[in-house]
This record gives structure tokens, sequence and C-alpha cells, in this order.
């Protein structure tokens, strides 16, 4: 089927480029200079926090905050791949400073050393400390310690409301939670259900759909205030109303009123009488990944966990402290292009999220790029057009500059891949594949999936 074709092609491109980072001293060169920046800017204070530390409740509440992320993110209970404490317990790391000091020293150690990298768990284990970094940054760290920019910034990239919305979880559907021991987005009948193995995107959402999230929010909705007008008869009948009753009551309401605010924000009516088919209003609000996903008639592209905000993070904090400028102050396309090529390989490699989910971010990357150079250049840009009556307004012309920028080109993985190294990496796609047939794991049957390196559908910035 042409979705498990893609699903394996993804897959294939994923460990390519792990393998192609490995080999290829330019990458880590680039990965290596990123991460010198982030263990001085974020790293660092983390670190120093810890040294003068008491007690954690002393520390500043965004030193507090990561260190609980971090502590979380590698324990026991997240069980993600390449933790550092995998069978320490969250609490028991976050309450021993020497824990919590192991943690960041080898935060430190996977980034300090990446240019020694030998395999692709070196890779992997630089790109999880970059997005790790990505997390506190953006969630915790307090606004006087990033630019001026940072909010537009961070508007242009990171996912809206409802692109975070249309992730399902399995528990959400009456479904056990799921783990897995394969590498990856492919989902195998042979799913854990003991969670034993890694919890990754994949094992933790069975759908993207704004359809199905509408449909829950609105059966919780109802059935809430259902309670709700029992609880008002008896309270109207004069019946005597206990404590345990009242305290529900209350409990109900809060929920209530913030299932009202999803209605609202929607446009759904509180009152079932006055809805619409929930297709109106799913039609409506339907993401731009499902909708980019669904561009192909025959089968939809691979959709793991939605919209990455792991990767909208990262890219938020290393755009915002300027690690993508060149030594001439200009946006670097190349580094931008090598390092978003990394963090994908990685979060696609671990289950996390499908190629889509991770280019899609970065395509939000050059668009932020393209517009703060049109509003830059905006007098330059009004001055020439006004100069000649006939000349075509600048967004419509189709030889501008930013419409030669290498963006992801959907359903065309390849045109991800920086063109420096696109071809190491088909090649390397190659040689896994054969491996694959040999090993009769059943690859992808169609070989312009991987050799093909022509866009496959239109260009985002054309008409």
């Amino acid at each position: 089927m042409f979705f498990d074709d893609m699903i394996t092609k993804e897959n294939l491109l994923a460990k390519a480029m792990l393998v192609e980072a490995t080999r290829n001293e330019h990458i880590k060169n680039m990965l290596s200079n990123i991460s010198d920046q982030l263990i001085i800017t974020i790293l660092n204070p983390l670190r120093q926090a810890l040294e003068n530390m008491q007690d954690i409740s002393s520390l500043p509440s965004h030193i507090q905050a990561s260190y609980i992320y971090l502590a979380e993110e590698h324990g026991l209970e997240k069980k993600r791949w390449l933790a550092i404490h995998p069978q320490l317990p969250f609490k028991e790391i976050l309450n021993s400073k020497k824990q919590i000091q192991k943690l960041l020293d080898e935060t430190k150690n996977r980034l300090s050393t990446i240019k020694n990298a030998k395999d692709i768990e070196d890779i992997a284990k630089a790109t999880k400390a970059i997005t790790d970094l990505g997390y506190c940054y953006v969630e915790y760290f307090p606004n006087t310690l990033k630019s001026q920019h940072y909010h537009l910034i961070d508007t242009f990239i990171r996912p809206t409301p409802e692109e975070l919305d249309v992730r399902i979880h399995h528990t959400e559907m009456g479904q056990k939670e799921k783990s897995t021991n394969m590498f990856g987005i492919r989902r195998e009948d042979t799913d854990n259900e003991n969670m034993e193995g890694r919890r990754v995107g994949k094992y933790f959402y069975t759908a993207v759909s704004m359809k199905k999230r509408l449909k829950i929010i609105i059966k919780e909705f109802d059935s809430i205030q259902e309670k709700l007008n029992e609880h008002l008869k008896i309270i109207q009948a004069g019946q005597v109303v206990a404590g345990k009753m009242l305290q529900e009551q209350q409990v109900l309401q809060g929920k209530r009123d913030k299932l009202a605010q999803k209605m609202n924000y929607y446009k759904i009516p509180l009152d079932p009488k006055a809805r619409k088919n929930i297709n109106h209003y799913a039609t409506r609000f339907e993401t731009s990944l499902e909708k980019q996903a669904s561009i192909f008639k025959t089968a939809p592209l691979p959709i793991v966990a939605g919209i990455s905000g792991t990767m909208a993070r990262a890219l938020v904090m290393l755009q915002d402290l300027e690690t993508f400028q060149n030594e001439n102050n200009e946006f670097d396309f190349m580094k931008a292009q090598i390092i978003c090529n990394c963090l994908t390989a990685g979060l696609i490699h671990g289950g996390h999220h499908s190629l889509i989910e991770c280019a899609e971010i970065y395509n939000r990357l050059l668009d932020f790029i393209a517009i703060k150079n049109l509003q830059e250049n905006k007098k330059n840009i009004a001055d020439a057009e006004s100069a000649d009556s006939q000349s075509i307004p600048y967004i419509e012309l189709t030889n501008s500059v930013e419409r030669t920028w290498p963006y992801y080109v959907i359903g065309n993985p390849l045109s991800f891949i920086f063109s420096g190294y696109r071809e190491n990496v088909r090649d390397i796609m190659v040689q896994e594949k054969a491996t694959l047939l040999q090993q009769n794991k059943n690859p992808a049957n169609d070989d312009n999936l991987i050799t093909s390196t022509q866009p496959t559908s239109t260009h985002r910035l054309k008409k």
C-alpha cells in the first residue's frame, strides 16, 4: 500500500540521515557550534544554580521548573529512548542533588562531544539534549532572558491551540496505553501493552483528528451538563443537599466552564438543539496538517502525533538565540536546514513524529524569515512597485527570491534534506532497503519512493 510505503520511506530516511550525520564532519561541526551556544546560554545557568542550591524551593522558578521537567523526561516513568536515568523514579532524581548533577553533566557531555559521534545514538542523544533545552527555554525561562523578538518568533512557529487539540490519546478512546521496542513510526501488531518498552508519539496517540476531538469535547460537555441539571432539580425540589454533593457540584461546574470555553472557541453552541452537524465545525477548524496530509487521494501522508511541539520549541529557541545567523549576521539557510534535518531524524527514528509534522515547523521558520525580510524591505518594495504602474505586486512574483529557498515540498521527503548531502542520504536509504529485503522485513516496494528527488506536489509558495 502507498501509505505503508510512505511510512517505510520516512523510517529509511530518518535512519539514513542519522547515519550520514555520523560520517559527515560538516554536520557534526554544525551541531557542535549550536551545542556550544546552548551550553553557555541555557545549560550552564542550570548547572551553576545547582552548585549553590540548599533547597530546590529556594531557586528561581524557571530553574526549578527546568529541573522538574528534565527529571521527568529522563526518569523511569516516561520510558524515553536515551533517558539518562531510566531506572530511577522521577522523585528520586529530583530529591537528589547528586542525581540532578549527573543529569545536567550528562546533558552537557552529549552536547560537547558531538564532534566525536560514532553511531546514530550519539547523534540522537545530542538532538534530544537540544529539544530538552528548547522545552526549558520556551516554557520556563522568563521573557527577561529572551530577545525582544521572542513573542513574534513564537507566534509564527509554535502550533496553534487547535493543532494541539487534534491529538487523541488512547485513554480518551477507552484504550490501553502502549509502548514499543521498535524504532520508526510504523505501528506494529506486537505492541507491548505491558508497558515494558519505550513510550513514544505513535503509542501515546491513537488518532490525530479535529472531528474526533470535537466529538469528545461535545460528549464530555453534555454529560457534565446533564449531571449539573440533575443536581439543580434536587436543590429546587427542596431536598437536603449533602456536603459531598455540593463539593461534587463545584468540581463539575469547574470542568463544565473549561469545556464551555472550548466550545465557544470552536463556535459550537452550548445548547444541543442549536448545533449543526459535527462536520460543519470540524471542516471549519480543520488543521493545516490534516489538509496537507490529505493531498494524496490514494492515502494520507503519515501522521503520528500532530504538528511537532518539540520541534517548534527547539526552533523558537534557536532562532531567538540567533544560532542560525552567520558571520555577517544573516540567516544561514544551510545551517538551519542541517540542524532541522538532524532534529527531525531523531524524532522520526524515535517514533515520536512523522516527517510532515516536523518539516511543517521548518517551513514555518522559513516563512518567519521571509515575512521578516519583507517587512524590513517594505519601503524599497513599495517604491519599486509605485515607480512602475505595470509592475506585479511583490507577493505575486513567480521569481521572487523567497521562492528559491529550500522549503520542504509536501510528499517529497528528499526535498527536506540539504542538497549538499542529499545523494549520500539517498544512497544509504537504498543500502538499508536492500538489507531489509534480505532480512524479509518488507520495506517499500516502489523504487521511485527512494530514488526520486523531484517534487511530487506544488511548492508551498507557488500559487
